[in-house]
């Protein structure tokens, strides 16, 4: 079962963080978000699901960007989901 929200609806600039802050547009995480093709990667990974049966799948954005994480920062797939949970 597919859920996908499409990049061309989120929007970075509205978003606020629990404590007050606002995402730095300098942050290399920020500047990568704006340059990935999501909706192409999206269509890859979603690609050989089926829209229709099955559990929902995870959204595309959240597994593509722990891929790159994991490999951006050589890390195990175990240190990639730390790394995410402390660094949300």
């Amino acid at each position: 079962m597919i859920q996908y929200t499409s990049s061309k609806q989120l929007s970075l600039d509205g978003f606020s963080l629990p404590f007050g802050g606002t995402l730095n547009p300098k942050n290399r995480w920020v500047k990568w978000s704006a340059v990935i093709p999501w909706d192409d990667l999206a269509a890859c990974y979603y690609k050989t699901m089926n829209p229709n049966k099955g559990r929902p799948g995870k959204d595309a954005r959240l597994v593509i960007g722990a891929m790159i994480i994991k490999h951006k920062l050589t890390l195990s797939d175990e240190e990639t989901v730390l790394q995410i949970q402390e660094n949300p």
